[in-house]
This record gives C-alpha cells, sequence and structure tokens, in this order.
C-alpha cells in the first residue's frame, strides 16, 4: 500500500504527500520498497534534485535492500547525463563496480558520452567491456557514435549487426539519423 502511494505522489510531484506518507512509514516501521524508491530516485532527478537521488541510489542497502540496484542506479547514472553532469555520472558509475558486469549500466553511462558529444569515449567504453558482453541497444549505441564521428560505412556495418533483433522505433530513430545525413 505504502509503495503505491509514494509512487502516486511521486508521479502527482505532491511534495507534503510524499514526506508525509514517508513519516508515517518510518513510524510504523516500513521501509520503502523498490517500487517506491525507484519513484523517488525518480521524483529526484526530475525536480533537479540529483544530489538527493544520489544519496537515495546510493543509501539501498539501508533500506533492506540486499545491494544496488542497476535499473535505479541507471536512472541516476542518465539524470546526472541529463543534467549535463558527465563527471558526477561518472564518479557515480566508479563507486559502484559490483554493477560494471551490467550491460545496463554500461548502456547507461555511454548514454551519458553520446549526449554530452563525447562520442569516442562512448566507444572506449563498449571496446574496454571485458566483463560484459554488449547486447543490442550497446550495439545501436555504438552505432550512433560512429555514425555522428563521421564514420558512416562503419556506423551501417554495426546497424545491421543488430537490426533486426531491435523493437520497431530503434528502426526509426536510425533512420531518421541515417536520412538526415542523405536529405
Amino acid at each position: 500500500r505504502y509503495d503505491l502511494l509514494i509512487q502516486a505522489r511521486c508521479l502527482t510531484n505532491n511534495a507534503p504527500a510524499i514526506k508525509r506518507t514517508l513519516q508515517e512509514m518510518h513510524e510504523n516501521g516500513v521501509n520503502p520498497g523498490k517500487p517506491a524508491l525507484s519513484a523517488l530516485i525518480q521524483y529526484h532527478i526530475h525536480n533537479g534534485d540529483l544530489e538527493g537521488a544520489e544519496r537515495l541510489c546510493l543509501s539501498l542497502p539501508k533500506y533492506g535492500e540486499s545491494s544496488l540496484d542497476p535499473y535505479m542506479t541507471c536512472t541516476m547514472i542518465a539524470g546526472w547525463g541529463k543534467h549535463g553532469q558527465v563527471e558526477r555520472a561518472e564518479a557515480l558509475y566508479r563507486q559502484c563496480p559490483e554493477l560494471h558486469d551490467s550491460c545496463f549500466l554500461a548502456t547507461a553511462m555511454m548514454g551519458v558520452y553520446f549526449q554530452a558529444k563525447q562520442y569516442q569515449r562512448a566507444l572506449d567504453m563498449f571496446d574496454s567491456l571485458t566483463a560484459v558482453e554488449p547486447d543490442f541497444v550497446m550495439r545501436k549505441m555504438r552505432s550512433r557514435c560512429l555514425y555522428h564521428m563521421g564514420n558512416h560505412s562503419a556506423a551501417i556495418v554495426e546497424w545491421r549487426k543488430v537490426q533486426d533483433k531491435l523493437h520497431v522505433h530503434h528502426w526509426r530513430d536510425m533512420a531518421r539519423m541515417f536520412g538526415e545525413a542523405h536529405p
């Protein structure tokens, strides 16, 4: 019940209600579950409180979680990237070595580099992966980086490796990118 309340109040951006619900949970000895914690992290990011979101993200074991959650950590890394804070995203990435075998975390970090137009850094991350096998989304990101660096033929080769394994919205995204270069 509390997790649903927290999620709803985060979606409606109702800070006083979030605070009341968290206080009530504390008084009743109830820790927020993963759905509520994830909603709270997204709420903090949405409202520009990246410090608060990161504190919450790194304190997940305090709430009964056995370890950091890859999804929530990726959300936080993407949040730093969305706000142009590449160094903070990298710092969080380095603080979570137990998640470095997660393709989600590597994809999130590659996405941060891509948003910052640091394409070579994204490619370097892709090329340095040893603990994780690149998935289709990572390969699409590699294709996009190659394309934006001007290596169109390599981008097309990379895209052809995964084009039949991705959802249609990936096709639209790539068609738009390739189409912009050849109007």
